[in-house]
């Protein structure tokens, strides 16, 4: 009875290993299709952008506004025309958009801020006019460093909510950099490297 229940026992633990080797197989294969493909695709989009008439290469940035990135654009725009005359005024930026429940939140934050700024400036004689009780009002000006602080904390809360952290760049509508990707931000060799990938030095020179 114990050899049996041995070999059920060696078995069960055959069968688990083998099964944990074809599922390691079974990742590496996919990984490998996976890396393939993308190859191809990124082999395709360069293909593409080689046959390309140069009049029509144009950047495109889509940065995070509300985190203060115009600063970054405007450098890598500049370096950009620099390194490459015939994209002047040919780089383009612009908001990256966010999640649109976020920014329908952070825009009803910012009407209720602005409210409550009027309210706390001019509560005192709008309330009684319309009919409304003042207990909150009056405890709002009876404790104004908190309620200064409540509203300020509002606006926070509202740029933190479209404060995407985004700087995504595009060249020809490829996404060649995506800070959202690789949390770090891109040199501005990195960014002119990429581009020359895709043919861009060769066509300008030729």
């Amino acid at each position: 009875m114990t050899s049996v229940l041995r070999v059920l026992v060696l078995t069960v633990c055959l069968l688990a290993l083998s099964g944990s080797s074809v599922t390691s197989v079974a990742n590496a294969v996919e990984s490998v299709f996976d890396a393939a493909a993308k190859s191809e695709q990124a082999a395709a989009a360069k293909e593409r952008n080689l046959q390309r008439n140069i009049a029509d290469d144009q950047v495109r940035v889509l940065y995070c506004t509300a985190c203060g990135y115009e600063a970054n654009f405007n450098q890598v725009k500049k370096y950009l025309e620099d390194t490459f005359p015939h994209l002047v005024d040919r780089v383009y930026g612009a908001n990256y958009d966010v999640d649109p429940t976020k920014k329908t939140l952070s825009q009803a934050i910012n009407v209720l801020q602005a409210s409550a700024i009027i309210l706390l400036v001019f509560g005192e004689y709008i309330l009684p006019a319309l009919g409304i009780d003042t207990t909150l009002l009056r405890w709002a000006l009876n404790n104004r460093i908190p309620s200064f602080f409540i509203v300020l904390f509002m606006g926070s809360l509202a740029n933190s909510l479209t404060a995407s952290g985004a700087f995504e760049i595009y060249f020809n509508g490829d996404l060649i950099f995506s800070k959202l990707e690789v949390d770090r931000w891109p040199t501005l060799l990195e960014i002119s490297n990429s581009i020359s990938e895709y043919g861009l030095v060769q066509s300008v020179s030729s």
